[in-house]
């Protein structure tokens, strides 16, 4: 009979409203994982979140927790401005770090926290939740076995509907790592890449900034070196979205990350309006319907994903599995963030076939009019 692992001693820096709301429920569902002290700078975050989930140590430097000697694995969710410098003591201090997108504020950033990492010995895990969606899982399944044939296009939209809810300060503000080409974006990039395996060679923006918000909302188009066309869809007040659409030769896939019945597949000699594919989304409903209920139960689909992605994480700290989301693939989607930032500002289509310099910080975006499409490439 073999023994229970041992949980594994977590620190969490950061307690905004994706720690609260998504990683620390997910880390209380999971038994291998103990919670053992949080850190951040804002007091009444740092309380409330540490009180609902009965944290005994609280931080208001991330330092101090750092110098807890038990603590294994840290997951740093402050806001981009900061990730290089707290993810580097992370590292620096010896523990396994488990880093919320994006990756960092400018390639330079990005590099220095990729060689730290491996040079360190030690577990970083890129948290780019969206991976370890069921639905995300299963259609790329679906295009790698080759059933669907080649994918020509994939179309996604990532609408978050701030319109309705508090917006911290900093995600509105492109220099300080917001606004939708990099905070909301970076998860399509991200997406694009594990569904197909493909590398981005060229990307084009257009998006709108105004004293509410920068980058709002923003749409991206991109073309990969093997041919296949992306594009996508950000806002932070445009209502709740988050879809996944793919054109391939032989089928059409619609995935809805909000839906426990969000996989859908057609012929692609049909059309949406056609009784058998009304019909088939009809009896996937009630089908879904049970098991949907359980999930709801649990907090949902979308919710889970923070625990499959924690789940992953600790098996590679304790089993010595391979990381599935590194840094690396962190730089490949800031790659693109960045390029989509600097396409946005000068109407230009942006190549990859270089590193781009530039980092958030470095493009205008507050106050300027709305910026013109993007031409295409001579």
């Amino acid at each position: 009979m073999s023994r229970a692992r041992p949980k594994l001693r977590i620190g969490l820096i950061g307690c905004g409203k994706v720690a609260a709301n998504r990683h620390f429920p997910a880390l209380a569902a999971i038994e291998q994982a103990e919670l053992v002290a949080v850190a951040d700078t804002d007091d009444n975050a740092l309380q409330r979140a540490a009180d609902s989930h009965r944290v005994a140590r609280r931080f208001r430097d991330y330092r101090e927790l750092l110098e807890q000697v038990d603590i294994e694995a840290v997951g740093v969710l402050v806001d981009l401005a900061h990730h290089h410098e707290v993810a580097s003591a992370v590292l620096e201090s010896g523990r396994h770090l488990l880093l919320e997108k994006p990756l960092a504020m400018s390639i330079d950033e990005a590099d220095r926290l990729v060689e730290l990492a491996r040079g360190s010995g030690r577990v970083a895990l890129m948290a780019f939740n969206s991976r370890w969606h069921p639905l995300v899982r299963r259609a790329r399944e679906q295009i790698r076995s080759g059933r669907l044939g080649p994918v020509a296009l994939i179309g996604t939209a990532l609408c978050t509907g701030h319109h309705q809810r508090y917006i911290p300060a900093w995600r509105r503000v492109r220099a300080r790592g917001g606004g939708s080409l990099i905070e909301n974006g970076s998860h399509s990039y991200d997406l694009w890449r594990f569904l197909t395996g493909a590398e981005i060679e060229e990307v084009s923006a257009v998006s709108c900034s105004t004293e509410r918000s920068d980058d709002e909302p923003a749409v991206v188009t991109a073309r990969a070196a093997s041919g296949e066309l992306f594009n996508g869809l950000f806002s932070d007040f445009l209502p709740d979205r988050n879809q996944i659409d793919i054109y391939a030769q032989e089928r059409l896939v619609r995935v809805s990350l909000y839906r426990f019945d969000g996989y859908e597949e057609q012929p692609i000699r049909s059309c949406d309006g056609q009784m058998r594919n009304r019909v088939g989304r009809a009896a996937r409903f009630a089908l879904e319907l049970p098991r949907g209920l359980l999930r709801l139960g649990r907090g949902g689909g979308f919710v889970g994903t923070f625990q499959a992605e924690w789940r992953h994480f600790i098996d590679c700290v304790q089993r010595g599995a391979t990381p599935e989301c590194t840094l690396e693939d962190g730089r490949e989607a800031l790659r693109v963030a960045l390029a989509a930032v600097e396409s946005a500002d000068t109407g230009r289509a942006v190549p990859l076939s270089g590193d781009r310099p530039a980092g958030p910080a470095a493009a205008p975006a507050r106050g300027s009019a709305p910026r013109r499409a993007p031409a295409p490439p001579a």
